[in-house]
């Protein structure tokens, strides 16, 4: 044959493996829930999010106990309306959750409602180390938040967690970096400034979840969707 057709051949083999080398995904993420007309912002988020897909589901979430019932509240119904268009699961001990509220580190950076990070926790299991990926969102708990601005906080950073790191630049997403007209002017000595994530949409977009399904369903260039 051609020089030309055994590349193609050869390409076609190697985008296949790659393919399959993808981890199985629930029906939530499935291409199939794709919904074309509502679009996506992926390629905003593409080159920092590639990678950080969570590969085993569901996802196991810890809600600990925030300072206040309110707060409780709040991140409950964040955790429950995720859970409708993801696949997580509620676990009772830090130490068995892929994603967890770290009520006992508060955020005091200037402005930030909550932020997102992660670390590798290494576990010798017989002669082995094994590394299990942690995501730890934390909150200022220097603000008096409302329940319905804690939900928005937690909804926002449950999705930096899920696998989105980055914004959306419109502001019906969850993911919407920030709202200035809907900002609360925080007093600090001679600035007053606004919260960067200042977003109150009560679930994510389909915008949001469509964003999902196209990272969970990529591997750089190569995707399932046909």
């Amino acid at each position: 044959g051609s020089p030309g057709l055994r590349f193609d051949v050869a390409r076609a083999q190697a985008r296949l493996q790659l393919l399959n080398s993808m981890p199985q995904l629930p029906e939530a993420l499935q291409p199939s829930d794709f919904v074309a007309e509502a679009g996506d912002y992926y390629w905003d988020i593409a080159s920092n999010s590639e990678g950080e897909e969570w590969k085993q589901f569901p996802i196991k979430v810890f809600l600990g106990s925030a300072p206040q019932n309110k707060w409780q509240e709040g991140t409950r119904e964040a955790f429950n309306i995720w859970r409708e268009v993801f696949p997580l699961e509620l676990v009772a001990l830090p130490q068995e959750a892929d994603i967890r509220m770290g009520w006992e580190i508060s955020v005091s950076a200037g402005g930030r409602g909550g932020e997102t990070y992660e670390w590798v926790d290494f576990r010798r299991l017989g002669n082995e180390m094994t590394g299990r990926r942690i995501a730890v969102i934390r909150i200022n708990l220097e603000y008096p938040w409302s329940k319905k601005e804690m939900r928005a906080i937690v909804l926002h950073e449950l999705g930096h967690a899920l696998g989105i790191k980055g914004h959306s630049k419109s502001k019906g997403d969850i993911m919407y970096a920030s709202m200035q007209e809907a900002a609360r002017q925080i007093p600090v000595p001679m600035i007053p400034y606004p919260l960067f994530w200042r977003t109150l949409v009560d679930k994510p977009s389909q915008r949001d979840i469509n964003t999902l399904i196209h990272l969970y369903n990529s591997a750089g260039t190569i995707t399932r969707f046909q």
